[in-house]
């Protein structure tokens, strides 16, 4: 394993195919509308068990996110 952060540590690569998730997926839209034409910060909690497609969730928001040019947070791994 090859981990900077931790000896038990998997790092895990984005998923080739996304689907489903369309509900979280609009609502973190209108977070980012909300963010760049009315000028509201906010912040985005995703949680979860393990294996439901957190990592894989995070990885399609933060696309969105560099695509209006918004700052994002990595996270903890």
């Amino acid at each position: 394993m090859n981990s900077k952060h931790h000896p038990f540590t998997i790092e895990r690569s984005s998923a080739k195919y996304f689907h489903g998730r369309e509900e979280e997926l609009n609502l973190f839209e209108g977070l980012l509308h909300e963010t760049v034409y009315k000028r509201i910060g906010c912040s985005l909690l995703i949680q979860g068990p393990p294996g439901v497609g957190k990592s894989v969730l995070l990885d399609q928001c933060k696309q969105r996110a560099k695509k209006k040019q918004l700052a994002y947070c990595q996270p903890h791994k």
